[in-house]
């Protein structure tokens, strides 16, 4: 009985950890077959407007940015120097 209590925490934590990390590394995943992926590693003062630009002058920097958003599982756009980020491959 103890040991059955004692690893309840433990189950909890994986199932969490599972359904957490699951739809970046989908997204990611997925990525990587259609498109490509390249990575950049955010500098100091760096924006993701301006990665965004740099990557693909031609596209909406807002679409580009969503998709950083969304390959990376960030929850907003604040971005750290030294980050490394997964971006779309512009071609």
């Amino acid at each position: 009985m103890f040991t059955t209590l004692a690893s309840i925490p433990l189950v909890l934590w994986a199932i969490v950890a599972v359904l957490s990390a699951g739809g970046a590394a989908a997204d990611v995943e997925g990525a990587a077959v259609g498109a490509g992926l390249e990575y950049v590693t955010v500098g100091a003062g760096d924006s993701l407007w301006e990665i965004a630009v740099a990557l693909d002058s031609s596209a909406d920097p807002r679409v580009v940015i969503d998709e950083i958003v969304r390959l990376n599982g960030l929850d907003d756009v604040v971005i750290e120097p030294g980050q490394r980020l997964a971006v779309p491959n512009a071609g």
